[in-house]
């Protein structure tokens, strides 16, 4: 299950990043609120519950769309970090997803 613990570690990642230097406060707050759900999530997180996985990828799409709309463009940096955590939240999303279906199934 190290793709709770992943998703987990992202969230608090993305939730504590902003305070290095973030000066926009829409995107500070969006990290962190998105940050928060997605640690929170991951801490909570029981077999089964398809419920958690679309909100871990909801909020990993949002992270990855967010970067490019205006009041959240922050810079480079953020948004390369914020673009590598959605791609790595997703991914294990996903990756979860699957392993379960197939476990499912037999």
């Amino acid at each position: 299950m190290w793709q709770a613990w992943t998703n987990g570690l992202l969230g608090v990642w993305l939730a504590v990043a902003p305070f290095a230097g973030m000066d926009t406060p829409s995107a500070k707050l969006n990290n962190i609120l998105v940050g928060a759900i997605i640690g929170t999530v991951a801490a909570f997180y029981q077999r089964g519950n398809t419920w958690q996985r679309a909100i871990t990828m909801i909020a990993g799409a949002w992270i990855l769309t967010s970067g490019f709309l205006d009041p959240f463009i922050q810079g480079t940096p953020y948004f390369v970090g914020n673009l590598v955590s959605a791609i790595l939240v997703v991914g294990a999303t996903v990756t979860l997803h699957a392993k379960q279906t197939i476990v499912q199934q037999d």
